[in-house]
């Protein structure tokens, strides 16, 4: 995100994908705050709307957010740490 915030001359706002998903209202507030949308609760039970879904992530967008993945990268963590070393 640096390097796209460093090349293009617009403003982006980034977002960690772990503040979204543990700390989704806070987050989701502030979103919809920069980009001067008004707050409505809808946004935060979005799995329970009756709307038709026609994407791939149909399965998804019926569950609450997912949290359990956030730390799932530390049952590699022992076949990451080359990486880790080179980067």
């Amino acid at each position: 995100m640096a390097q796209c915030e460093h090349l293009l001359p617009i403003f982006i706002h980034s977002v960690r994908y772990v503040d979204l998903v543990v700390v989704q209202h806070n987050r989701t507030v502030n979103i919809l705050a920069l980009c001067g949308l008004p707050l409505d609760d809808a946004f935060f039970v979005f799995h329970k709307t009756k709307r038709s879904v026609r994407t791939a992530s149909l399965a998804q967008v019926r569950q609450p957010i997912f949290r359990d993945s956030v730390e799932l990268w530390k049952r590699y963590k022992a076949q990451l740490e080359p990486l880790e070393k080179i980067i």
